[in-house]
C-alpha cells in the first residue's frame, strides 16, 4: 500500500492523459495539487485503518487549473488468503462539477432573492410609516394657516411656515435616501468622480440645512482652514454630508451646536461632523451601520427616522474608497469622521 495506482478504466486513463503502464508508477501527487492530496490521504487512511466504506466530495483543480468536483466512493480490498488483511482500496469517482456549480448558483440566487425580499419589505415599511408621517405635519400646519388667513389672524404664520419648510426638506432627504438605497441594493449606483473644492461642497450643504437647524435654535459652523481640491463624486459626498448633519441636528438638544471640520492628513482628507448632542453608548455604536440590527431612535424633539441615512453614509464613503467611523460619549455628543483619498 504505497499509494500507487494499480488499475484504472479507460475513462480514468483519458482523464489522467496516460496509459495503463504509465499509471502503475504514478500516484495522486502526479495529478492533484498538494491540498487535494492531503484530503485524499486522510480519506484513504480511514478506509484502510478502519476497514470502512467512505463517500466524500473532493473539490480540486485539474492539471490546467480548472475546477473539478468529484463524488468519490472508496472501499477496502482484502487479501484472498487472509480476509482480515487490507491490502489496498478500490475507488469510484463521479465528476459532479457541473451539478455542484449549478447547486451553488441556485443557493446564491436564493440568498439574493431573500435579500431583495427583505429590501422590498423595508421599503414598504418606510413608505407606510416614515414617508407618510411628515405629510400629516405639512397638511395640518397648512390647514392651520388657511384657517388663520380666513380669520385674518397671521400671528402663527411664521412658525407654521418654518415647520412646513423643515418638514418638507426632511421628507425630501428621506425620499433621496430611499431612492439611493434602492440604487445601492440593485447595484445601479454609479460613481462619477470629478475635481471638486471641499469648501464649496460643505458650504452648499450647510446652507441647505441651516433652516432645519434654526427650528431647534442649533448653530452650524464651518471654518475653512485649508482650501482643498480633490477628485471624487460630488453627489455622493453631498449625500454623506447631508445625512451626517441631519443626524447631528436630530440628536442635538435645542440651543446646541454642530461644528464641521475638513483637514488634510497625509494623502487623505478627513472630514468631521461634531455635535453637542445626547451621544450614544458603545453597544449602540456597534449596530449603527447595520440595517438588520440597527433600530432608529427618536430625536431630542421626537423626530423620527428610517435608519437609512447612516447606512448610506458608510456605503457611499466606501464607494469613494474612504472610511467612516464614529466617536461618542453619552450626554456629551458624537463625532462622525470619514476620510477620503486625495
Amino acid at each position: 500500500m504505497n499509494g500507487r495506482y494499480l488499475y484504472a478504466n479507460k475513462k480514468c486513463l483519458t482523464l489522467f492523459n496516460c496509459s495503463a503502464h504509465e499509471l502503475s508508477s504514478l500516484s495522486d501527487a502526479d495529478f492533484f495539487p498538494p491540498t487535494t492530496c492531503g484530503q485524499i490521504k486522510i480519506i484513504e487512511s480511514e478506509v484502510i485503518n478502519y476497514e470502512k466504506n467512505t463517500e466524500n466530495e473532493v473539490d480540486t483543480t485539474d492539471q490546467n487549473g480548472n475546477r473539478k468536483v468529484y463524488w468519490e466512493i472508496k472501499t477496502p480490498i482484502y487479501d484472498d488468503k487472509h480476509q482480515n488483511k487490507v491490502i489496498g482500496l478500490c475507488g469510484v469517482s463521479t465528476d459532479i462539477t457541473y451539478r455542484k456549480i449549478a447547486e451553488e448558483s441556485i443557493k446564491e440566487n436564493q440568498l439574493q432573492l431573500k435579500h431583495l425580499n427583505a429590501t422590498k419589505d423595508r421599503i414598504f415599511s418606510i413608505i407606510a410609516h416614515d414617508l407618510r408621517s411628515p405629510f400629516n405635519h405639512i397638511i395640518g400646519f397648512s390647514e392651520l394657516m388657511l384657517e388663520n388667513s380666513i380669520n385674518k389672524d397671521h400671528s402663527q404664520d411664521s412658525d407654521c411656515i418654518k415647520i412646513i419648510n423643515s418638514t418638507a426638506k426632511n421628507t425630501l432627504n428621506l425620499l433621496d435616501n430611499l431612492l439611493n438605497w434602492a440604487y445601492t441594493e440593485t447595484g445601479k449606483l454609479s460613481y462619477r468622480p470629478e475635481n471638486i473644492n471641499i469648501t464649496n461642497i460643505i458650504t452648499q450643504v450647510v446652507d441647505f440645512k441651516t433652516s432645519i437647524a434654526q427650528a431647534k435654535n442649533i448653530t452650524i459652523t464651518y471654518n475653512a482652514v485649508q482650501d482643498i481640491e480633490f477628485y471624487t463624486d460630488s453627489n455622493l459626498l453631498k449625500t454623506v454630508l447631508r445625512n451626517l448633519i441631519s443626524n447631528a441636528i436630530k440628536f442635538t438638544n435645542p440651543n446646541g451646536s454642530i461644528n464641521i471640520t475638513a483637514l488634510q492628513k497625509d494623502k487623505f482628507l478627513e472630514i468631521a461632523v461634531i455635535d453637542t448632542g445626547v451621544g450614544m453608548s458603545t453597544e449602540h455604536m456597534t449596530d449603527l451601520f447595520n440595517l438588520t440590527t440597527h433600530k432608529s431612535q427618536p430625536g431630542t424633539e421626537g423626530e423620527k427616522g428610517s435608519g437609512l441615512g447612516l447606512i448610506l453614509c458608510k456605503e457611499f464613503v466606501e464607494k469613494m474608497h474612504g472610511n467612516l467611523w464614529v466617536e461618542s460619549v453619552v450626554n456629551k455628543g458624537s463625532t462622525f469622521k470619514f476620510s477620503l483619498p486625495i
